[in-house]
């Protein structure tokens, strides 16, 4: 029974291949490291050569017994063309692309494909716990930080900003003033402190109540 192949392509590869074998060369998209995947040899090549031996053998035998040899030299010729008919450059090329898939399957375990830009990295290109490349996972970082900052800012906790906008206090997003949630990622947008106590509404900068100093939440 044939072997079913996993979905494996991974396309930035040196092809290393022989009419003798196949053997294909896969390069991190980050880096200089490779991996380089075993030689298989080539069962058209055999047939090729054995055709070939025929061949001469058949010329040989024409040469050294001349008219005698002539009809057993033909009939080995004959065999020979088919012998190369039935190994030609067709059976060559669904042999590269099964090894081809092997080669994939092999450098599978040592590439990984990052998620977000697909494209297949070495161990020391990817970020383990993410499974992010090395690039991706400095621009999400970045991102993360972005937001923080915003939510740091002073205008990431529902004040209003100065164009009338208010900003998110979950995602650090605009909206407009009136809205009572966020468009973006629908966290409550939040205007006032309302005292737990007395009920009195406060600033959202502040941490205790103005008007009976209860502690505010």
């Amino acid at each position: 029974m044939k072997k079913v192949m996993k979905q494996v392509y991974i396309k930035d590869y040196e092809d290393k291949c022989t009419e003798n074998g196949f053997m294909f060369v896969f390069k991190c998209a980050l880096c200089d490291n490779k991996y380089t995947s075993k030689l298989r040899k080539s069962s058209s090549y055999r047939a090729k050569r054995g055709s070939k031996l025929l061949g001469s053998t058949a010329s040989l035998v024409n040469t050294l017994f001349g008219e005698k040899g002539h009809k057993v030299a033909g009939v080995m010729n004959d065999g020979a063309n088919l012998w190369s008919e039935n190994s030609d450059n067709a059976a060559y090329e669904e042999e590269k692309a099964e090894a081809l898939d092997i080669a994939q399957e092999e450098a599978a375990e040592y590439l990984h494909k990052c998620p977000e830009c697909e494209r297949w990295v070495c161990a020391d290109c990817r970020d383990e716990e993410t499974g992010l490349c090395s690039e991706c996972f400095e621009k999400a970082e970045e991102e993360k930080k972005k937001k923080e900052e915003k939510k740091k800012s002073g205008k990431a906790d529902g004040e209003a900003a100065d164009d009338g906008m208010r900003v998110c206090p979950e995602c650090g997003e605009k909206n407009p003033a009136k809205m009572k949630f966020c468009g973006f990622c629908g966290a409550k947008m939040l205007t006032k402190k309302i005292c737990p106590n007395c009920g009195a509404e406060n600033d959202l900068k502040m941490k205790f109540c103005g008007e009976c100093g209860t502690k505010l939440g």
